[in-house]
């Protein structure tokens, strides 16, 4: 045969030395397989009884058309199968220098011209015709060689570390087969027999996804025609992850290392598999007389090993390892963020412990571990090598060492400052980083999900070769995110005004309110949120909302709700809210009140660069409606009282705060959206509530009404034929010293008909609807009259009798607010029902 092997070896990164068999692997592996070989192509007539060579000139060749005179060297075709094996490798020889020898030594050098067959002394055969004058005729050499002396300058090497059954579409394995041809090949003509020690690196002929390694070829002498070579071929066992195709879910017919989908490289159908390596040489790059032609048939294999191969969390015979993964964690490198899978756009910190307390294997300074990463493609174009296709980057450390990158190049390096710390014989702790290349991310962001497998490799450093522990352990597949992305809402502040107040500046915490019913409060919050390295951030929306909440069983009960539609605002610079919104919330009072409009407004005053500051206000009432049900579709228990209306699934909001572990509690909620994660911001505040009568200050308090004259008293009842003057008297334990030092509001609604939009209100300071059943005492402000009677606070107003709406019955609130202590009292003369004269109409119930 022209190619012989002569040598072979493999060695691997965790062991010292080498086998002559490809033993047990694991998939991730990197060997090297050195491999001697040489050239030898001989014609020789010792070989076959009754071969001859003969040597004659071309006039004697039966048959031969050509230039007579030229030398031909004939070769008996007696023997079928070695003449058409000489055929075959003739074919190619046109221009080659060749030599015919006998034992007396050479007796010429020629070169092939062409080959012909005739008949030659009534033998059939093949005649290499020569391109040189003759020098020698009518000679058989019983002992005659012929012998190829061409000096090998290029090559080109097929290999194959192969799944014969894969039958996918994409054929990740490394195989020789019709439709893609692993193979190396020369890029200048440089090979040379006598030029040992400076090896040629061999580039991949042709493009694919089924490349890896690295293949170099030198010279290792010419001695008895023969010249040899030492191939130095490195080879990866992909692919690592189960699932190439990107899939989140296990194949079905996933069945371990003989599964052709799994893409086992060293499977042959029987979970072992064959490493294969087959040549061509030629004396030129392109074109001109091929030396040698291989096939691939099992008796031309220049190498033909069966190793058993490892999957992930197995040992080479199929069962469980006892290596695993513990404290597996991802981080954003640079705050420490959680991220829990990996990250396209940042660099990110893998840390885990590998653990085996069955075997206690590890030893610092001499356990090897193994760590790597791979992208997933959904679709592959071949176009480029494994190690690009897959964005594959490892790195291999021992015990102790210093910080290792990974062997990637160019976009596919990704893993640096890798570090393997020994705890125990029975734990080592894993830790590197990951940061893609912006090729690396633009080609994982053309698929719709980034999905990678990160994997660890490592084995008991005392076992060699073939009784190898190594272990290739699962650390993550999955899909990752672009980028560790924090809630993008900073809240500043959240106030709270109640009357008589207007404005933030005036607003206490949540903590000194003091939410009695009907009591009619505004929420404010300010917050900003930073668009420097965030242009696509959105705020989609900002909600209010009321609620009762249980401690414990977490059970909620939703009172009231405002949305802002932020995401309809018009955006500055295109990418921060151009907000001026405002709607009413319904409340009968002014609709230019702060305690009436929903709002979100710009705080340009207080931007910085491209931080924006907002400005947000939700008005919101204390609930007191016992009369009317909550619609619940689940109702807590421990709300439940038979003595209440509804058994007590009603707006009695402070019954219900004051129950064992519920709070009513203000929540301001911000959702919104960057690409495509989405956030949901919740600031939650506890408001304090009462009853109507806990004022320290307040010794008495009463509620009386008068004829329009406010002289005749009418004993609870509202007149129907003229204004009723309604007196709210607070008696303070001190006297108030001033008239400034309190403001009063008065509240109507129909008896048990109430709620937030039909309650009205007429305010000392604050400015009274146009429509409103009340009116001011004739001073035509619109205004509760106040003043101070002794040790009295007095608020006076009229119910216009001309507006007020007929109900058979009324409820009427009296309010006093301590500009520093805002506090809400209802107040009543005696705790009888406002009547009509005739006792059956304008009813007051306390």
């Amino acid at each position: 045969m022209p190619i012989t092997r002569s040598s072979i070896s493999f060695a691997d990164e965790f062991n010292t030395g080498s086998v002559s068999t490809l033993t047990n692997a694991v998939l991730g592996d990197i060997w090297t397989a050195t491999i001697g070989i040489y050239f030898e192509n001989i014609i020789d007539a010792d070989q076959y009884a009754g071969l001859k060579i003969y040597a004659d000139n071309t006039s004697n060749l039966l048959g031969y058309g050509g230039t007579t005179g030229k030398q031909f060297i004939f070769i008996d075709s007696s023997l079928a199968s070695y003449y058409n094996e000489q055929y075959n490798e003739y074919q190619n020889l046109i221009g080659a220098e060749i030599q015919l020898r006998d034992g007396s030594g050479t007796l010429g050098t020629y070169t092939v011209d062409s080959l012909f067959f005739g008949l030659y002394k009534g033998v059939n055969g093949m005649a290499v015709i020569c391109s040189d004058n003759v020098t020698l005729t009518n000679k058989t050499y019983n002992d005659g060689k012929l012998v190829v002396t061409e000096a090998i300058t290029s090559g080109q090497i097929g290999y194959a570390v192969s799944n014969t059954s894969n039958n996918n579409d994409y054929t990740p394995t490394i195989e020789i087969n019709s439709s893609q041809t692993a193979t190396w090949a020369t890029s200048s003509a440089t090979l040379d027999a006598t030029n040992t020690g400076s090896p040629v690196s061999l580039a991949y002929k042709f493009s694919g996804a089924y490349e890896t390694g690295s293949l170099t070829i030198d010279g290792n002498g010419i001695a008895n025609d023969r010249q040899s070579f030492i191939i130095v071929h490195t080879f990866k066992i992909v692919p690592i992850s189960i699932f190439i195709d990107g899939s989140t879910t296990e194949p079905s017919d996933f069945n371990g290392r003989n599964n052709s989908k799994y893409n086992n490289l060293f499977s042959n159908g029987s979970g072992q598999g064959a490493y294969r390596l087959n040549s061509v040489f030629s004396n030129q790059l392109t074109g001109g007389i091929s030396i040698s032609s291989v096939t691939t048939s099992s008796s031309n294999n220049i190498v033909d090993e069966l190793p058993n191969v490892a999957i992930f969390d197995e040992t080479y015979l199929g069962f469980n390892t006892d290596y695993s993964i513990t404290n597996f964690t991802i981080l954003r490198t640079s705050d420490s963020e959680v991220a829990d899978v990996p990250l396209v756009d940042v660099k990110f910190t893998v840390s885990f412990d590998i653990e085996n307390a069955t075997s206690s294997p590890f030893s610092n300074s001499n356990t090897k571990v193994k760590v790597g990463i791979e992208n997933l493609n959904e679709t592959i174009d071949n176009s480029e090598d494994y190690i690009q296709t897959y964005l594959s980057d490892y790195a291999i450390t021992t015990l102790g060492a210093g910080a290792v990158a990974g062997s990637a190049t160019g976009d596919a390096a990704s893993i640096t400052n890798y570090t393997a710390t020994y705890n125990s014989a029975t734990s080592v702790s894993i830790s590197f980083d990951v940061d893609f290349t912006a090729n690396g991310q633009t080609q994982i962001d053309a698929n719709s999900e980034p999905y990678f497998s990160i994997y660890a490799v490592t084995q008991n450093h005392t076992l060699d070769y073939t009784n190898s522990d190594r272990s290739i352990l699962n650390v993550f597949r999955g899909v990752g995110i672009s980028n560790v992305l924090l809630d993008p809402i900073t809240e500043v502040s959240t106030q709270f005004i109640t009357a008589p107040y207007d404005d933030l500046a005036t607003g206490i915490d949540a903590s000194e309110i003091d939410g009695f019913p009907v009591q009619l409060i505004c929420g404010i919050t300010r917050f900003s949120a930073d668009w420097s390295t965030r242009p696509d951030l959105r705020i989609d929306t900002i909600s209010q909302n009321l609620v009762l909440k249980n401690s414990v069983t977490l059970e909620e009960i939703e009172l009231d709700t405002t949305s802002i539609p932020v995401s309809t605002f018009n955006l500055i610079d295109g990418e921060y809210p151009n907000a001026n919104y405002s709607a009413l919330k319904g409340y009968k009072i002014p609709s230019s009140e702060v305690r009436n409009k929903i709002q979100v407004y710009n705080r340009f005053d207080l931007d910085s660069g491209d931080v924006h500051y907002y400005e947000c206000v939700f008005p919101f009432f204390i609930r007191w409606e016992y009369y009317k049900q909550l619609i619940l579709t689940s109702i807590p228990p421990s709300i439940i009282d038979t003595a209440e209306d509804f058994d007590g699934v009603n707006y009695d909001v402070y019954r219900i705060d004051a129950l064992t572990n519920w709070s009513l509690n203000y929540r301001t909620t911000f959702n919104c959206s960057e690409g495509s994660t989405t956030f949901e911001q919740d600031f939650d505040y506890t408001i304090p509530t009462s009853d109507y009568n806990s004022h320290p200050d307040i010794t008495a308090r009463s509620i009386t009404s008068f004829k329009e004259d406010g002289v005749t008293a009418l004993n609870g009842l509202i007149e129907s034929t003229e204004k009723t003057l309604i007196v709210a008297e607070f008696t303070y334990s001190v006297a108030p010293s001033a008239i400034s030092d309190f403001e009063i509001e008065l509240y109507i609604e129909a008896y048990e008909n109430g709620s937030p939009t039909k309650i009205q209100r007429i305010s000392s300071i604050n400015s009274l609807l146009s429509g409103s059943w009340w009116t001011d005492t004739g001073a035509g402000d619109g205004l509760v009259l106040k003043s101070i009677d002794g040790s009295k606070a007095v608020g006076k107003a009229y119910i216009d009798n001309s507006i007020l709406v007929n109900y058979d019955n009324y409820t009427i609130y009296a309010t006093i607010y301590d500009p520093k202590r805002p506090t809400e009292y209802l107040l009543a003369e005696n705790g009888d029902n406002l009547t009509d004269e005739l006792g059956n109409k304008f009813i007051r119930d306390f």
